[in-house]
Order: structure tokens, then sequence, then C-alpha cells
């Protein structure tokens, strides 16, 4: 059965984009606010929260819905990247109806704004799931296992230590995320201003966050972006892999 009629695969893909757009919003305007020098207005914050909570939650759906069959027949990597890839619209809904609202730009930007930037959105992403994916094990060998060994003796691999070396790989992972992430940060901020204001080109938002911020633009807003890292992998763990896993099951039996 395709995952689209598989109404348990649909629970759980349901729970998740609900999930993720209860903060995602929040964090990507906190993040723009930032880039275009506006201030962060808690009420303000929550009531774009609400307002656009239906729409984030549906793309997020779909956004799953999309990827859910690149995992079935290609990889789970690959389904990743549909999902990297498909982000940028994601974002783009939110930093289009914010910039709307609180008339950010010059320009108001429409809905087919919330596609700007793609390469921006590609090169993000590459570093983001890339740099993990590729250097997980090496940052594990080089840093994590002589500390690790360091504190502790290398007495427990001999019975077979697979819980530490689970740990010590997800620890691994956790810093290469978390660098990752700060390293594609000006990326992100690139393209979430473009979506914001449409009379910016790839050259011009370069000049312009440059101008507004200096070196700042480089990582500025990288914490929210972490602190949704951290949602979004703890909802995989605890939430996609169901979703996946009901599906597995479903097409076994």
């Amino acid at each position: 059965m395709s995952a689209l009629l598989d109404l348990n695969v649909q629970k759980y893909i349901f729970c998740y984009g609900a999930a993720i757009s209860t903060i995602s919003p929040a964090l990507t305007t906190v993040q723009l606010l930032g880039v275009c020098k506006r201030p962060v207005v808690p009420a303000e914050l929550a009531k774009i929260s609400f307002r656009i909570f239906p729409q984030q939650t549906a793309l997020k759906c779909l956004q799953m819905n999309l990827a859910t069959p690149v995992k079935e027949h290609i990889n789970t990597w690959m389904a990743f990247g549909v999902v990297g890839v498909l982000q940028g619209g994601v974002y783009g809904q939110c930093t289009t109806y914010v910039s709307r609202a609180l008339s950010l730009a010059k320009t108001t930007p429409s809905i087919s704004d919330m596609l700007r930037g793609s390469a921006f959105a590609g090169l993000r992403d590459t570093v983001s799931q890339g740099v993990p994916f590729a250097f997980a094990a090496t940052v594990q060998e080089a840093v994590v296992d002589p500390a690790y060994y360091a504190l502790v003796g290398r007495g427990g691999d001999a019975g077979g230590d697979a819980v530490g070396s689970g740990a010590r790989r997800g620890v691994a992972v956790a810093m290469t995320s978390v660098a990752s992430t700060v390293a594609s940060q000006f990326p992100h901020n690139c393209q979430i201003r473009m979506q914001a204001d449409p009379s910016l080109g790839y050259a011009s938002v370069v000049r312009t966050l440059f101008a507004e911020h200096g070196a700042r633009s480089v990582y500025m807003g990288a914490s929210a972006r972490i602190a949704l890292l951290l949602v979004v992998n703890g909802l995989n763990e605890a939430v996609l892999k169901r979703a996946w896993a009901a599906k597995a099951e479903a097409s076994s039996s």
C-alpha cells in the first residue's frame, strides 16, 4: 500500500509535522528578524506562529510524504536530501508571510518568492547534512574515542563495549551536526533574506548582509537553528522512525 493511503503512516507523519511546526516558525522568524535588524516582540512572535501553524504543518506533511517513497525505493540518505531541498519552501512560506505581516521590505514578497535562493538552500543542506554524514566517524576516531579512553581506559572494550561505542558515535554526530549547522548559517541567512525581500539577488544579498552586520552575518541566528536541529533529531528518533517502520511492516505483510 502507498504511504499516502496508509493511515497508520499518515498518523505519524501528521504528528511529526505538527510537533515541528509548533516551534519552527518562531525560530525561523527570530532568525529573519535578526538579519533584517528588527526587534523580536514575543507577543508578535506568538501571533505569527499561531497564524501559520496550519500551513506549516501541511507543508511539513507534504514534505515528508514526498520523501517517504524516496526512502522506500532508494535509501534513507537520499530521502533526507529530498527533505533538505524541500525545506527551503517550508522556510519560504514562513519568511514571506512574516515579511508581509511586518513590512520588512519595501518590495512585498508574493507566495512565489518562497522558493527564492534555492542555490543558497542547496549549499546550506550540503554542508549541514553532508558534513555529519561524511565526517562523524572521523571525529569519533580522532577526538571522541581518545578522550573517552583517556577518562575510562580501554578495559570496557574487552567485553565488547557496544553501549559505549554507540554513545561515542552519538557524541561525534552531535558535534559534527552543531559545527555544520553553524558553518551553514550564512547561506541560510542569505536565503531567508532573499525570500523576505524580492529586490535582493544573489550578489546583492551578500553585500547587504555584510554591510548591515559585518562578520556577524556569517553566524548570527545559528543558536536558533541548533535548537531546531535538536528538536528535529529528537522527533526523527521518536516519530519519523516509527512512521517509516510502520510503512515497512505494512509492505512486508
